[in-house]
C-alpha cells in the first residue's frame, strides 16, 4: 500500500493507480482491496474524477461499523455536493448521519452538511430538523447547531418558510 501513497505523492498518480489496482486484484475480498479501493477514490477525488471517485469509494464500503466506512461514505457525500447534486449529496450524507450514529466526527459532520444543503435548497424545515437533532447532543457541532437554529427563527418565517 505504501508504495500507492509514494506514488501519489511524488505526482505519480497514474502510476499509483495502477499499483493499487494491483493490489485489489491479488487480495479480492480482504481489507487490502477495500483499503485500495479507497486509496484510488482518494487519488481520483483529487484530480476531480468525481464519479470514479464515487465508484471506488462504494466498492470499499463494508457492512461493518467502522471510521473507515463512515469517512468513505461521507467522501461519497463530498464528491456529489462537488457535482452539482445537491440532492445525491444531502442523500448520502444522512447516510453517514443514520449508518453511523454511533461515530460521532462523521455523524455530526454529515449532518451539518445535509443541513447546510437543505438550507441552500429553502428546505428550512428538513434543516431545521436536523440541527435541533444535533443541537441537543454533545457533539462539538451542537454549539454552531444551535447558532443555525438561533439565525433561522430571527430570519426565516415559520409560515411561509420564505427568508424575512
Amino acid at each position: 500500500m505504501e508504495i500507492g501513497d509514494i506514488l501519489a505523492e511524488s505526482g505519480r498518480a497514474d502510476d499509483a493507480v495502477k499499483e493499487l489496482k494491483g493490489i485489489t486484484e491479488k487480495y479480492p475480498g480482504t481489507q487490502f482491496e477495500k483499503v485500495a479501493d479507497k486509496k484510488i477514490g482518494d487519488i481520483f477525488k483529487e484530480r476531480k474524477l468525481y464519479n470514479a471517485a464515487i465508484e471506488r469509494y462504494r466498492l470499499a464500503i463494508t457492512e461493518v461499523q467502522s471510521n473507515f466506512n463512515a469517512e468513505t461514505q461521507f467522501l461519497i457525500g463530498e464528491c456529489y455536493e462537488e457535482t452539482g447534486d445537491a440532492d445525491q449529496a444531502i442523500a448520502e450524507f444522512l447516510k453517514v448521519k443514520y449508518l453511523y450514529p454511533e461515530l460521532t466526527k462523521w455523524s455530526g459532520r454529515a449532518g451539518l452538511r445535509a443541513a447546510a444543503l437543505f438550507e441552500n435548497k429553502g428546505r428550512w424545515k428538513d434543516a431545521r430538523k436536523i440541527y435541533e437533532e444535533i443541537s441537543g447532543t454533545k457533539l462539538q457541532e451542537a454549539k454552531y447547531a444551535r447558532e443555525r437554529l438561533e439565525w433561522m427563527e430571527n430570519n426565516v418565517s415559520e409560515k411561509t418558510g420564505e427568508v424575512k
